[in-house]
Formats: C-alpha cells, sequence, structure tokens
C-alpha cells in the first residue's frame, strides 16, 4: 500500500515547486513520483507566513499577546532580571558559538 501524503508533505511540494519549477526537480527531491508532485501542485500557491510568536522559554511558544500576561504573572516583579541573566550552561554555549563564529 501507498504511503499517504500528510498536509505539512503537501505544502513542502509546494514550496519546493516554487523554487525548481519541475516535477521531476520536486520529486527527485521528496522521493515520490512526479505524478504525485503534479497531483498536489497548487496553481496560486503562496508560502504561508509564520505565525507572530515569541519564544518564551526553552521550550515553549507563546503568542506575543500573550507576553505580558506571563511577565504578569511572576510573583514578584523584581524577579525579572532572573529573566534576563544566562545560566551557566547558556553562557557556555555562547562561549562555543562566538568561537564558531570568529573562525
Amino acid at each position: 500500500m501507498a504511503k499517504r501524503i500528510t498536509e505539512e508533505q503537501k505544502v513542502q511540494i509546494n514550496i519546493l515547486y516554487l523554487k525548481y519549477k519541475t516535477y521531476a526537480a520536486v520529486a527527485r527531491v521528496m522521493g515520490i513520483s512526479a505524478g504525485t508532485v503534479k497531483k498536489y501542485v497548487v496553481k496560486d500557491f503562496s508560502i504561508p507566513e509564520k505565525e507572530n510568536v515569541k519564544r518564551v522559554g526553552s521550550d515553549s511558544i507563546v503568542p506575543v499577546e500573550q507576553i505580558g500576561e506571563e511577565i504578569l504573572s511572576i510573583p514578584n516583579l523584581m524577579d525579572l532580571g532572573v529573566l534576563c541573566t544566562l545560566a551557566e550552561n547558556e553562557r557556555e554555549e555562547m562561549k562555543g558559538l562566538w568561537e564558531e563564529l570568529s573562525i
């Protein structure tokens, strides 16, 4: 049985088609047939815009509208400085990044 094409793959097919302009090129990149690519290419496709979000924590994304609520939920507003300081492991990562960039 053939694998089903997911919605994410459909978007990827259209993005790649905008870039490569041929069904065959997209098919090679995606590992599917050119006929499948042709089936899912949308005539007036445009790349979807990313949501208006900012990263608040290391693993959570919160819409910009909720950023104020996140800050106000801190028990003591004087603790805001904690949000602006780097942890030791973050400092080490930054050093590594600076070394990579300076090469």
